[in-house]
């Protein structure tokens, strides 16, 4: 099911492929950024897509670039990797997606930069990455040159009611309150940790119907224990969402509150990795 994210991500691309631009994905690890764009682009350019997610952190550019023209179909042993490549984008239109982007090498980003001003071809770049904005801060040829740019935030707890439920019948049964419940114990409006949470209560209820209860049911012990690990912090010490209290009539809604933005990236220097983070 999509949420308001998806939907503006398959917007912001649409803008992009079509007037050829350099638009950025930015946001926190697990939020759904490189899900989002993929299933995104296999609706709107299934075949002029190129996903690069190279491998090591600041990769020299020769090497990257030679993995870009690898991508289009250079053959073996071709001496001049930047004219196939131009030449090869020539031909149709491309759209080139980045993974990691913050790892990119500012000597690439200028490369890519000037690939896609070459006027003899129309490009869409898409960079995807935690951080990127800040980095691509300090390259202010290049930041000038991003449009759209879109952040990545957690869900929302309206999003939680609506989405989550559709993800996996495990959770179709639960209340609101429930619902927020788990979101605030482990999963905090991350996907990632939505789809863990999901692994472990679906194999949580598997066992109890081994231990030979026919019928396992959601409950908050059984999620707490299923779920330690997974979290630094237990359950019982964190808040929880409360449903609003009814209104009366003519009142505007009340929103529920998001939770505080906890992630606290330092920005790298051009051409340093980030610091190591135990975060996968």
């Amino acid at each position: 099911m999509a949420t308001r994210a998806t939907r503006l991500n398959e917007k912001n691309l649409r803008l992009a492929i079509d007037t050829a631009r350099i638009m950025c994905v930015d946001g926190g690890v697990g939020l759904g950024k490189s899900v989002a764009v993929r299933n995104n682009l296999r609706y709107l350019a299934p075949d002029d897509t190129l996903y690069f997610d190279l491998p090591r952190p600041f990769l020299a550019p020769r090497e990257a670039e030679r993995q870009v023209a690898e991508a289009l179909g250079l053959p073996e042993g071709t001496p001049n990797t930047d004219a196939y490549i131009r030449a090869a984008l020539q031909d149709r239109q491309r759209v080139l997606v980045f993974d990691e982007a913050q790892n990119l090498h500012s000597l690439f980003l200028e490369y890519l930069r000037n690939l896609w001003a070459d006027t003899t071809n129309r490009t869409t770049i898409v960079l995807v990455g935690t951080g990127i904005r800040r980095r691509l801060h300090r390259l202010h040829a290049f930041f000038s040159r991003v449009n759209p740019w879109q952040p990545f935030s957690p869900l929302l707890p309206d999003e939680i009611l609506t989405v989550m439920p559709h993800l996996h019948a495990v959770w179709a049964p639960l209340s609101h309150e429930d619902l927020l419940w788990v979101n605030e114990s482990a999963c905090h409006g991350n996907f990632r940790m939505w789809a863990a949470s999901t692994d472990v209560l679906t194999r949580a209820l598997e066992e109890e119907k081994q231990r030979g209860n026919p019928d396992p049911q959601f409950t908050r012990e059984l999620f707490t224990r299923a779920v330690q690990g997974l979290t630094a912090r237990p359950p019982e010490a964190l808040p929880v969402y409360r449903l609003p209290e009814p209104q009366a009539a003519g009142a505007g809604p009340e929103p529920l509150s998001p939770p505080a933005e906890t992630r606290g990236d330092t920005a790298p220097g051009d051409d340093t990795p980030p610091p190591a983070s135990s975060e996968n």
